[in-house]
């Protein structure tokens, strides 16, 4: 349903939650999914500027309510961030 509307970048929660998606999807493998495309969605749309969220932080929510921790694990790491405290 959703390759109708989105791009690989456009998808959002405030998207999803406009159409009240959350309400009448029942299959939890599609919520998963989608859930899963948000989370990549925001992670490619968060700034690295100086100031910002981290891209990590961004999308720590998600994947914490999606049992990815290793993911996040791993974007954690990958922060430069990271680098200079570690």
């Amino acid at each position: 349903m959703f390759e109708r509307f989105e791009t690989e970048n456009d998808i959002s929660w405030e998207f999803v939650k406009r159409l009240c998606v959350p309400l009448w999807f029942t299959d939890q493998t599609a919520i998963r999914t989608l859930c899963d495309k948000i989370a990549m969605a925001e992670y490619r749309r968060a700034g690295d500027e100086f100031g910002k969220e981290s891209k990590a932080e961004k999308t720590a929510l998600w994947y914490i309510a999606l049992g990815k921790k290793s993911i996040l694990a791993t974007l954690y790491k990958k922060e430069p961030a990271q680098a200079k405290v570690v």
